[in-house]
């Protein structure tokens, strides 16, 4: 028992430790982000089984048939107008391979459909607000585009033609900085149909971001200390 209470108390140290090491970011530190750039790489997982989030953590229902995870990738770019709001472009792949469930219909063997979606966004950081140059949380929303390609479905042997797709996008997500320039990131979106015709589904993505130095945009602080040495020696000269 002694054994078990000295292990939660090492465990909330560790977690304090974290959260003092997170707010022990400056102004400054916010600052890097005004008029700055990112890019992120990663995967995503696509959940488009027609019946939104009623079933979406029913894992017999699910299984492995709800989730989309073939050649998931993701790329995107991110404008930093200041510390707490950004302008994200984002474009990801995906499939729907065989035995899938789209819109509630399995997706026959050979007849699978190709997922592409791009998305535009804006951000808001709550960095500031907790105070973390580490820890990053985020709300985003924007619109998208989707393409989802043709296939036909198991049960009838229906064939589906599918148009591009307007969306209305709303989620959350975090970032975890563990340099001035790199993090991780992981994010989920709710995207909706904007027509009676179209379904809504869910995206979950998890990547790395860079973010671009602004060395060139700061100048380095003056050394008063060395001017002052140099004034005495006389070697110093003003421009």
């Amino acid at each position: 028992m002694k054994s078990v209470q000295f292990s939660y108390l090492i465990s909330f140290f560790f977690f304090c430790s974290l959260i003092a090491q997170s707010q022990s970011s400056t102004k400054n530190s916010f600052d890097y982000f005004n008029n700055n750039w990112s890019i992120g790489v990663g995967i995503n997982v696509v959940g488009d089984a027609g019946d939104g989030f009623k079933n979406i953590f029913n894992s017999e229902l699910n299984g492995k048939a709800y989730w989309n995870y073939s050649n998931p990738l993701v790329i995107n770019a991110e404008y930093y107008l200041n510390n707490k709001f950004s302008f994200e472009s984002v474009i990801s792949l995906n499939a729907y391979k065989a035995h899938k469930i789209i819109d509630g219909s399995s997706v026959s063997q050979g007849h699978e459909a190709n997922y592409i979606s791009f998305d535009l966004l804006t951000k808001y950081s709550f960095r500031s607000i907790i105070n973390s140059s580490r820890i990053d949380p985020f709300l985003s929303a924007g619109l998208g585009y989707t393409h989802i390609g043709d296939y036909q479905t198991q049960l009838h042997g229906t064939n589906i033609s599918n148009n591009g797709r307007i969306t209305g996008n709303l989620g959350f997500g975090l970032r975890f900085w563990f340099s001035n320039h790199w993090g991780v990131h992981t994010n989920a979106i709710a995207k909706f149909g904007t027509s009676k015709t179209t379904t809504n589904h869910q995206q979950y993505n998890i990547g790395f971001t860079y973010l671009f130095s602004q060395k060139d945009k700061q100048k380095p602080a003056t050394n008063h200390s060395q001017e002052y040495e140099e004034l005495i020696k006389g070697n110093y000269k003003k421009d």
